[in-house]
């Protein structure tokens, strides 16, 4: 599955990307996962023997450690060790201007990421906390783009969609080989890995043809 091929379905697997990096599983999500043995969106992604692997070792991680809550410890240690800045690196943050330049936050990419947001008339949600540049509003923004492509006539998102796809390309795979080092659990480093491979799938879809 690409963006070339279904558009609508890698929409949806980004949708669900965005919420696993976004914030913390709950104890009713990890019981899912364990009950049904493969994620929401992602599932599709499983008949693709790139992904397989890291879609099996995600939920092996999960179900490997025995109930949904001794899981949903583990995960959400895991998730604030990584992600929340009480790690040894911060290249594991899910920050694109941890990623860019000298690696300090609140750099370019927020202003960049806020006037895309403006542009389309929408901002993050009050009770999410992070900056504009946060891997979650990144993948969200990517995903509506493509849904209004795939949907409306009358719209052209094209060229905004490309630029948001080379974006997040250059920069996730340094972050995804820093969550591979440093990820105790192997679930967010498989799901990085996932991430970059759709990415760098979506830059070649987007290329112009010769």
């Amino acid at each position: 599955m690409t963006l070339r091929s279904d558009s609508l379905q890698f929409a949806d697997c980004l949708t669900e990307l965005a919420r696993l990096f976004g914030a913390p599983l709950e104890e009713v999500e990890v019981a899912a996962l364990i009950a049904n043995q493969r994620f929401d969106a992602l599932h599709v992604l499983d008949c693709d023997p790139r992904h397989h692997p890291d879609l099996c070792g995600a939920i092996s991680a999960v179900t490997s450690v025995g109930d949904a809550a001794a899981a949903t410890s583990l995960l959400n240690a895991a998730f604030c060790r990584l992600f929340l800045g009480l790690g040894p690196s911060a290249a594991t943050l899910p920050i694109e201007s941890a990623h860019r330049g000298n690696g300090r936050l609140f750099q370019e990419p927020v202003s960049i990421m806020s006037d895309m947001l403006a542009a389309h008339g929408l901002c993050p949600s009050k009770n999410f906390t992070e900056p504009p540049d946060h891997l979650a509003i990144e993948l969200s923004l990517l995903e509506q783009l493509i849904r209004l492509q795939a949907s409306l006539v009358e719209v052209d998102e094209r060229a905004a969609i490309s630029t948001l796809c080379r974006r997040l390309a250059e920069w996730t795979p340094d972050f995804a080989a820093a969550v591979a080092a440093n990820d105790p659990t192997g679930f967010y480093a498989a799901l990085a890995r996932i991430l970059v491979r759709l990415l760098e799938d979506a830059v070649l879809d987007l290329a112009p043809v010769a």
